[in-house]
């Protein structure tokens, strides 16, 4: 959706407000909390799944920020992959138990990790282009396996009827399936490089 001006800034309102108080919220609640009437918010929103679809749109366009200007120009593909697996769940992480259980249980739809379209999909392929053409993944490799396996595991982890048992911990998991995926897709001559970078990270 592209945003005007003041729908940018209902959006950032709208996004805090709905970490700090779930999705739960009726229309009349959040324009009741915002201090704008209910047809000021329908004048830039035409439903609640619109409201979800820009919050999450916020949420991720801060996280591919983030990323971003973490990456430092001589950063491999390992290196980028490291890096971005600790953003992604710390991120995560800090969206309250109530906001994620709710987007998962109405709007999965825009927080799916197996959507060739998103953002983390979109990343990981490019990571896997990077590797190869620099030679530090496998040739080999399938990619289309790769990419479904690598994000349908996420995929599961953040499901509404798992969240719950992974919510507190899944920067630990999240690192974990990183590393593990790394060491399936580097080449034989680039483990070394791959145990050295875990030492540091």
């Amino acid at each position: 959706m592209q945003e005007t001006a003041p729908e940018k800034k209902y959006v950032g309102e709208l996004f805090q407000l709905f970490v700090e108080r779930g999705m739960e919220l009726t229309m009349e609640q959040v324009a009741e909390r915002l201090h704008v009437t209910k047809k000021t918010l329908y004048n830039h929103f035409e439903s609640k799944r619109a409201m979800a679809d820009s919050v999450i749109s916020h949420f991720v366009a801060g996280l591919e920020r983030k990323i971003a200007v973490s990456f430092r120009p001589d950063d491999d593909a390992i290196m980028r992959l490291l890096k971005a697996g600790r953003i992604v769940p710390r991120e995560i992480a800090r969206l309250k138990f109530a906001f994620l259980n709710g987007i998962l249980g109405h709007y999965k739809e825009f927080f799916t990790f197996s959507d060739p379209s998103g953002f983390y999909y979109r990343m990981v392929r490019d990571n896997l282009l990077l590797g190869m053409k620099n030679g530090l993944y496998r040739k080999d490799a399938d990619m289309s396996a790769l990419l479904l396996s690598h994000t349908a595991v996420l995929d599961y982890m953040y499901d509404r009827d798992n969240i719950a048992r992974y919510y507190n911990h899944t920067r630990r998991y999240f690192a974990e399936f990183v590393k593990v995926y790394l060491f399936s897709v580097v080449n034989d001559d680039n483990r070394k490089l791959l145990s050295s970078y875990l030492e540091k990270v």
